[in-house]
């Protein structure tokens, strides 16, 4: 099997961009029977120039507090970054419609034709676990306790892009271990 990257946000909003942002990204590589992380950052981003609807959601959504936006990296290095760490491979994530079709098929990150995308993890699952693109970090959670018990990936309570990325390269796993990926 050849080796698939998931790619997993945490964003500033439900609405997709050009309204809501990338605040994290965090890249899996599935190789075989394992996953490792290849690529995990945040993008640096001023809390005084989002406001309070779009923290509020990260902070409700992913954990991400004020502070932890200074923490980031420039947009340009994040985007360059990620640009090498996929290109010319093959992606998915959770919901492929939403990580890329909302957030990573427009400028500045421009994976449109740069790399190779395959159907969301979440199209192989029972139907209780998909749902709309604003839940994804929910569905996600749900689906990786249910197939995969125990927290394989040592993620604990996390709901970072990070600990979303690992979940669903865990899912990922589980589903190639029974044939259905």
């Amino acid at each position: 099997m050849s080796d698939v990257h998931v790619v997993q946000v945490a964003v500033t909003g439900p609405s997709g961009a050009p309204a809501d942002a990338v605040a994290e990204i965090a890249v899996c590589r599935v190789s075989g029977d394992e996953f490792s992380l290849v690529y995990n950052d945040g993008v640096a981003l001023d809390p005084l120039d989002l406001g309070k609807g779009p923290l509020d959601f990260m902070q409700e959504n992913y954990g991400i507090e004020p502070e932890d936006l200074y923490r980031g990296s420039p947009l340009d290095r994040v985007v360059a970054d990620f640009q090498r760490t996929v290109f010319g491979t093959e992606c998915t994530s959770y919901n492929v419609g939403n990580v890329f079709g909302r957030f990573l098929s427009f400028e500045p990150w421009n994976s449109t034709r740069n790399l190779t995308l395959l159907p969301s993890v979440s199209t192989r699952l029972p139907q209780d676990l998909k749902g709309r693109p604003e839940d994804e970090h929910l569905l996600i959670r749900a689906a990786y306790n249910s197939i995969c018990p125990g927290d394989p990936a040592g993620v604990g309570d996390g709901m970072r892009a990070v600990d979303l990325a690992q979940m669903t390269a865990s899912i990922l796993l589980v589903l190639r271990e029974n044939g259905l990926a």
